[in-house]
């Protein structure tokens, strides 16, 4: 009889000179772990040398993997973020793309205090989502559906095995919501949404539940979502749902068929492979739009030491007056940035700069050349500057946008302001004005309603003694600045 160490060199050997189906390391691992009956992957380097104990099983298992069968299908469990799964073949097996949507619901919930008293997971399959989101949220009541008893099932063995008490119901879509006059904070669905037998791969089609996949028409769950919010959600609610990489346009026309666009915010975002993955609706969720004419009001929104996000030609900034030490800490807060990271401060006249900052030649020369346009420029700093403005490092950053809006709105509130990128901290600027509602609603005063061409921050750069350091890279290289200033 082979030891595990035998066994894993000759599997890997041959498995080298095969074609077709390859299995890796961590794969042939786990069929060890799995014929020995080990908790985990150290018992099995523990045991490395010992003979194996059911050979007969490693050797079932490995064929069943050569015919194309998935390896969590073999083993009878998977992960899910930080959840021990089990599966079988009535349940898709879950993608990180969708450990990706219940992590963002995760994420949205936490930052942006939305109701999650009920949530609800609907095609919950091996109840997955719904699981991850009551280990989350332990306060909060969470529902798990499905159109099919197998399924539910295994979500109710998923259930006992985790110790998490979510609440099964057996029904298509929302019916079993409705039935029950259940209302609901948090819908979410990962439901079938693949319209062409031809996207879907061949061990898919051969081992995994089509039901799970495949619907005729691929936006018909969306459509049908959509129709009937009303039966199950109030005013404020948040809908999240996994969605196929070019049904964007298809959803934008359902949005505008079945809400009214102006009581809701909704966003799409990318997977990590980069395409269209998730949409989140959000309802009840509301600040104060207002218009690039309506310059007074937004100035005097700022003048009273509010929160202001505006369009520029870069991305979207969140603005405050900069001469107040409490608009400080409200930036820092509302933005989740450590307080030790200093603001930039935005400026309408280039003849500004010299009030509050140190200029020598070569910064003249930027300042003349490449003012107003998508630059940060940090200088040291004059002496008058507060601490708060320049946290004792004595430089300060300065920029004046090549945008006659927000220059207007400088002039009108006649002192320069914070603009941080309009975003929390780590995550991408928010480029139009349904995104600001969604992440900003409830946290801000205002926002000017608009979007950004560019979607770019801009460059920074440092200059200190006729030195320039490049300290973010924006639209405007390095190279280009110099040439400019020559």
């Amino acid at each position: 009889m082979s030891t595990n160490r035998e066994l894993f060199i000759k599997t890997k050997r041959n498995d080298e000179k095969r074609r077709g189906v390859h299995l890796n390391e961590t794969e042939i691992y786990s069929l060890l772990i799995a014929a020995n009956g080990f908790a985990d992957y150290t018992e099995l380097i523990i045991h490395f040398d010992d003979e194996i104990k059911n050979f007969e099983e490693f050797n079932r298992n490995l064929n069943r993997i050569y015919t194309g069968e998935p390896l969590q299908y073999i083993l009878g469990k998977t992960t899910f973020v930080d959840l021990d799964i089990l599966v079988d073949h009535n349940v898709l097996i879950p993608r990180p793309e969708t450990e990706g949507l219940a992590i963002l619901i995760k994420d949205y919930i936490n930052k942006y205090n939305i109701e999650h008293g009920t949530i609800a997971d609907v095609c919950t399959g091996s109840g997955c989502i719904a699981l991850y989101l009551k280990k989350q949220f332990s306060d909060s009541t969470v529902y798990a559906s499905d159109k099919y008893e197998d399924p539910l099932l295994v979500a109710e063995r998923n259930k006992e095995k985790l110790n998490l008490d979510i609440k099964l119901l057996k029904g298509s879509r929302l019916q079993p919501f409705e039935e029950r006059n259940i209302n609901i904070d948090v819908l979410v669905s990962n439901p079938p949404y693949v319209s062409e037998m031809k996207d879907i791969d061949e061990n898919v089609l051969n081992y995994e539940p089509l039901t799970a996949i495949y619907s005729h028409v691929g936006t018909h769950f969306y459509d049908s979502y959509f129709r009937h919010h009303m039966d199950v959600m109030g005013e404020k609610f948040m809908m999240a749902f996994e969605i196929g990489y070019d049904q964007k346009e298809d959803l934008l026309n359902l949005i505008k068929r079945y809400f009214d666009e102006e009581k809701i915010q909704y966003l799409f975002k990318k997977d990590m492979y980069g395409k269209d993955r998730y949409l989140l609706i959000f309802g009840g969720y509301h600040l104060e739009i207002l218009s690039k004419n309506e310059i007074k009001e937004a100035s005097l929104i700022l003048k009273n030491n509010g929160l202001l996000a505006f369009p520029t030609e870069t991305v979207f900034g969140l603005g405050v007056v900069a001469s107040s030490y409490e608009n400080y800490l409200k930036l820092v807060k509302v933005k989740n940035r450590h307080p030790d990271k200093p603001f930039t401060l935005m400026i309408s006249k280039v003849e500004q700069v010299e009030k509050y900052l140190e200029v020598d030649e070569v910064s003249r020369k930027i300042i003349k050349n490449l003012m107003p346009g998508p630059l940060t420029l940090i200088l040291k700093a004059k002496k008058n500057i507060p601490e708060y403005v320049d946290h004792g490092t004595g430089f300060v950053g300065i920029r004046m946008p090549d945008d006659k809006f927000v220059l207007d709105l400088i002039d009108a509130v006649d002192e320069p302001l914070f603009v941080p990128s309009c975003n929390k901290a780590d995550e991408a600027p928010c480029k139009n004005t349904s995104e600001v509602k969604t992440i900003f609603d409830k946290e801000i005063d205002a926002c000017i309603d608009g979007s950004c061409v560019g979607g770019v921050p801009s460059t920074i750069i440092k200059e200190d003694a006729g030195k320039i350091t490049l300290i973010r890279q924006g639209n405007m290289t390095l190279a280009e600045i110099n040439e400019r200033i020559k």
